[in-house]
């Protein structure tokens, strides 16, 4: 009985067993494949949107920074392009004012200039490419600790270089008006060269809106030295198709004046 059980045949498998087992299997790894691939693309796609939104927050912050330096304007009123503040006190027992108090029109001009918050609103291919202009000193307003004197800094959206349709967000910076120091600027033209700083690439959309409180209304543009708005609101959007970033940032010194 044993050698009977011993002689008996072996079965082995088949080729056909074979090839069902290798295509079982191989369906198998690329169900796989695809699962770990699509959770991979997610996890990809994510971690670049939390970076593109990381960057254009870093930016918001900047602006944030430079609003919240901004000094408080003196009271003034705007006439014919000059400034007049309020009369002096006169001098004891006298209707004359004190000598020395009569304000210098032009000094006072020039001090608003040097704090001017400024905006204007422009389009590129159908999207707000709007501008907002600063004048500040070498710190964070102006991403440099290297630069002497007043520099005007605009942020605003433009083209990567001449022959480009790809924008790119950053500041363009320049030498104040009364800052005469020689300094490398390679973009623009004429009196309009300025140094370009980018910030962020490709960038579609920077739209600027300014709240007034005297008008109770937005405007896209501001172009009041003597007061500050007293809200400026942010949308950034990287791509045409994305959901803008946005943010509302009060300036702390609107709401005083000396």
């Amino acid at each position: 009985m044993r050698a009977h059980l011993d002689a008996a045949p072996r079965r082995a498998f088949t080729l056909l067993e074979m090839v069902v087992a290798l295509m079982v299997t191989a369906m198998i790894v690329f169900t796989i494949y695809r699962f770990v691939s699509a959770h991979l693309a997610v996890i990809s796609g994510t971690m670049e949107i939390g970076t593109e939104r990381d960057a254009m927050n870093t930016v918001i912050k900047l602006v944030q920074s430079q609003l919240d330096a901004l000094p408080v304007v003196q009271t003034a009123t705007m006439i014919q392009g000059g400034v007049t503040p309020a009369a002096p006190l006169p001098a004891p027992g006298t209707n004359a004012p004190v000598a020395g108090n009569v304000p210098n029109i032009a000094s006072q001009n020039a001090a608003l200039q040097s704090t001017a918050l400024t905006g204007k609103a422009y389009k590129f291919h159908g999207l707000s490419n709007d501008q907002m202009t600063w004048t500040c000193t070498a710190g964070t307003g102006l991403l440099t600790t290297a630069a002497p004197g007043e520099f005007q800094v605009t942020l605003t959206v433009q083209p990567v270089d001449d022959s480009s349709n790809e924008t790119e967000l950053g500041l363009r910076r320049q030498p104040a008006p009364g800052n005469k120091i020689k300094v490398d600027l390679k973009r623009g033209s004429g009196a309009d060269r300025y140094d370009w700083l980018p910030l962020i690439r490709p960038m579609a959309m920077l739209e600027i809106r300014y709240y007034d409180q005297a008008g109770n209304s937005w405007s896209d543009q501001w172009t009041d030295i003597s007061r500050r708005p007293a809200l400026v609101r942010l949308r950034l959007q990287k791509h045409p198709d994305d959901a803008p970033v946005e943010a509302v940032i009060g300036i702390p010194s609107a709401q005083s004046v000396r």
